[in-house]
């Protein structure tokens, strides 16, 4: 039993060739990556105590949806969001610039 078909596997690996890898020609040219090495490999920041996923920023953007209200806002909602957001900024900047711990969140 074949989990794709064969050209959903094909389109797959051409993808992440194009993307990730890099190919060499037929001609002997080599094609770069779309994306460098750097940019994606996490292995010479691990060491360095660098986070290796976007979770902080899958959390405030869900954080932020929740203020807005929604997940296309219009542009007076999209604001107000802003505004909310940079009284937070300066709320947590504060805190930091007088030597009071970041508040932990409770996990239910």
């Amino acid at each position: 039993m074949d989990l794709l078909p064969t050209t959903e596997i094909v389109d797959l690996l051409d993808y992440f060739q194009r993307g990730y890898i890099g190919r060499t020609q037929s001609s002997g040219y080599h094609v770069v990556a779309s994306f460098s090495l750097n940019l994606w490999n996490y292995h010479f920041s691990t060491p360095f105590g660098l986070p290796c996923t976007t979770n902080a920023v899958e959390a405030w953007h869900r954080s932020f949806n929740e203020t807005a209200g929604c997940h296309h806002p219009n542009i007076w909602k999209f604001l107000l969001a802003l505004k909310h957001e940079q009284g937070l900024v300066e709320v947590r900047q504060t805190n930091y610039l007088a030597g009071k711990p970041p508040a932990k969140r409770e996990r239910s």
